[in-house]
């Protein structure tokens, strides 16, 4: 009979086999765990990172509010007293000295302009940047001042 298999041959193919079956259930266990350590990994640094985003949030709300109140409280001596000007002068000129005086001034941070703190929260859909909006009171003395 050439087609019977030997018992004891049938039991060491089963043998190796479950060998075998051991290594790969070993090899996708390492992967497993090692996929998952990865991932564990990864949900500590976003974590991490998601506490440092909002610790800059809170640090940039803070330093906003320093810029509100200390505008708030500025002596009004940064603006001199400007004289009155009396309508001399050439309308060319005066439309080149306005522009570079717009210029100027919309760059000149506090002494010309006040602070307007943010809207909301950093990304957040409503949310509106601060920034330094002009104070149309101090340019007009200003301005009308530097052109007598």
């Amino acid at each position: 009979m050439a087609n019977q298999i030997d018992p004891q041959q049938l039991l060491q193919t089963i043998q190796g086999l479950g060998q075998a079956l051991d290594v790969m259930r070993l090899a996708v266990n390492t992967h497993i765990a090692a996929t998952a350590n990865d991932l564990q990994t990864m949900a500590h640094k976003v974590t991490a990172l998601t506490a440092q985003v909002g610790m800059v949030s809170t640090d940039m709300q803070a330093i906003a509010q320093q810029l509100t109140t200390a505008n708030q409280n500025r002596p009004e001596s940064y603006v001199n007293n400007a004289p009155e000007w009396d309508g001399s002068g050439k309308s060319q000129e005066a439309h080149h000295f306005l522009a570079a005086f717009a210029n100027w001034a919309s760059s000149s941070g506090g002494r010309l302009n006040n602070w307007r703190p943010p809207v909301g929260n950093i990304g957040d859909p409503g949310y509106v940047a601060g920034g330094w909006e002009g104070d149309g009171g101090k340019w007009t003395r200003s301005v009308l001042g530097l052109m007598k």
